[in-house]
């Protein structure tokens, strides 16, 4: 579930859909960068922005910061299709555990030549909530 709306609202509206029958709820708060699953027992949010969302219903866990995070989410998709069996996603995996076992940034460092090395670039001054 998620909801711009105040917590009031999206805790009655978790209760609720306990009543119904769904056995877990989240709420996912973009604007905070938070998700929540709700304890039926103690009825409040238990804070979920670290974990990871284990259910029969997906091949392997989803790492809450996929939800947030691009990289994170394409991260997801491929270890799900990796676990799925999918014969490109294990290619594409391969490739990246051969590149992650490298000597570390030597390597890159050492492909550095006067033809490929630029002068720094720019991008302005800050434009949201990012810090250099």
């Amino acid at each position: 579930m998620v909801s711009p709306e105040n917590e009031k609202l999206v805790r009655k509206k978790a209760e609720l859909m306990m009543l119904r029958g769904v056995l877990r709820v989240f709420s996912v708060w973009v604007d905070r960068g938070e998700i929540r699953e709700w304890n039926p027992e103690s009825q409040s949010w238990r804070e979920a922005a670290t974990f990871h969302i284990e259910d029969p219903c997906l091949l392997v866990p989803l790492e809450a910061a996929a939800l947030f995070d691009a990289e994170e989410a394409d991260r997801a998709v491929l270890h799900a299709l990796t676990a799925k069996g999918d014969p490109l996603a294990s290619t594409v995996s391969a490739k990246i555990a051969r590149r992650t076992n490298d000597k570390g940034l030597e390597p890159l460092l050492a492909g550095i030549t006067d033809k490929n090395l630029h002068e720094e670039i720019s991008t302005g001054p800050p434009v949201g909530n990012e810090a250099w």
